[in-house]
């Protein structure tokens, strides 16, 4: 799939955000835990999520989705092999180990797929699981877990990985005794994620704090729950708007999640409308160049710095970006690059240099957040570009050309034949 893009037009008007993907595909996978019906509401249309209900499918789950509202009956549900296809098309396909575990005491998967972004170790996840008196055997590419019974333990994460607190917490959950996790994640999306498991009967203290602790529940009920908003796609159209809009309000968000973002635009000299739900940003000029360093919550997020790099190409001198979460995330600077942008990579960090004169061009999509990120690009330059390979996309981003074009962007989808 490629987009034409017709680049240098002016956005104006609103863009609704939608639910989280990243909160999603943690809830979808936790909703198997309960064997009564769950409702969730504000589910984000995207691939992601589509191909994990297939898995669910797969495991006998009875499941409606009517691309907003999805309901899942796992009354049914049956332990499987999961060395399938479909696991390796997303990251987040690891959840299941968590709640394999506790749903049937052993699991045996591919390890997960999603985006190549350099090296992603599940090692964090499997090493809690063997805590928790969990045997492991790994091999290249797949992974058996088994146990005889799950222990509740003390376990401390040596990085506050979300996958890892996940995993950790849906293997928690049906663990005899007490666990507590030390050093998790404090992300938006860990608090949905066990708020929502809360809301079908399980006993979780300690979300959004460093320290969760998980008591032992016999079993969950089914419950409606309402997905919170995805703050990665609020910041990357917020970052859209500060790149090429006249007036663009980002409606339905919660301006605290991406405060780390709005830092940084008061340091560029972005002008903005902060209020409850929605930030309203103007054209800005000129802009300051920044320096920027990527980390877990509350800090920058790594999913939104690939999404920023166009941006910096506007700021009068040079900025740059230190991603210390996954270190190689950066295959969109070639692709800038052949847009005649002034960029480069030593090490781990990027330096964006200000680039007045962009050239469309046929340039990649290595991954989602990148793809984003040449989005952002092609948008930018005057003239027709065409960005491949965007299935990566909308991996993420919930009809995103309609988004765009509803406000003055000028894109068409492609299929390739």
């Amino acid at each position: 799939m490629k987009y034409r893009i017709e680049g240098n037009q002016k956005l104006e008007g609103k863009i609704f955000i939608n639910g989280s993907k990243n909160a999603a595909l943690a809830i979808l996978v936790g909703a198997i835990l309960s064997k009564n019906q769950v409702i969730l509401h504000n589910t984000p249309n995207i691939s992601d999520v589509r191909d994990l209900i297939e898995i669910l499918k797969y495991i006998h789950c009875k499941v409606n989705y009517d691309g907003f509202t999805l309901m899942i009956d796992s009354s049914s549900i049956q332990y499987e092999d999961l060395r399938i296809d479909a696991i390796k098309k997303l990251r987040a396909s690891y959840y299941f180990m968590g709640a394999f575990l506790s749903l049937f005491k052993k699991v045996q998967i591919y390890k997960p797929g999603g985006c190549n972004i350099g090296e992603r170790p599940i090692d964090i996840h499997l090493n809690g699981f063997e805590k928790m008196n969990v045997q492991l055997l790994e091999k290249d590419k797949e992974v058996y877990l088994h146990t005889n019974h799950l222990k509740g333990n003390q376990i401390k994460l040596s990085f506050p990985s979300v996958g890892a607190t996940i995993n950790l917490v849906l293997a928690a959950i049906k663990a005899k005794g007490t666990t507590i996790l030390r050093n998790v994640a404090t992300e938006p999306e860990i608090i949905d994620f066990v708020q929502f498991l809360k809301s079908m009967g399980a006993k979780i203290d300690g979300e959004g704090t460093k320290t969760i602790i998980v008591h032992h529940t016999d079993e969950l009920h089914g419950c409606t729950y309402t997905i919170m908003p995805d703050r990665i796609e609020a910041g990357t159209y917020l970052i859209y708007g500060a790149a090429i809009a006249k007036k663009l309000c980002i409606c339905n968000i919660i301006p605290r999640q991406v405060r780390s973002l709005i830092s940084i635009f008061v340091e560029m000299g972005i002008k903005m409308d902060i209020r409850e739900n929605e930030i309203t940003i103007y054209d800005s000029f000129p802009l300051r160049p920044v320096r920027v360093v990527t980390g877990p919550f509350p800090s920058f997020p790594t999913d939104l710095q690939q999404i920023l790099c166009p941006l910096l190409l506007k700021a009068e001198g040079e900025s740059y970006i230190i991603d210390t979460i996954y270190h190689k995330r950066s295959s969109h600077i070639e692709q800038l690059k052949k847009m005649n942008a002034n960029v480069k990579v030593v090490d781990n960090c990027m330096f964006i240099s200000k680039s007045d004169q962009l050239i469309s061009s046929s340039v990649e999509c290595n991954d989602l957040r990148g793809g984003a990120g040449m989005l952002l690009a092609c948008l930018m330059t005057p003239g027709v570009s065409i960005l491949n390979h965007t299935e990566f996309i909308e991996r993420g981003y919930q009809n995103v050309i309609e988004c765009l074009t509803q406000v003055g962007a000028k894109i068409e989808r492609e299929e390739k034949i």
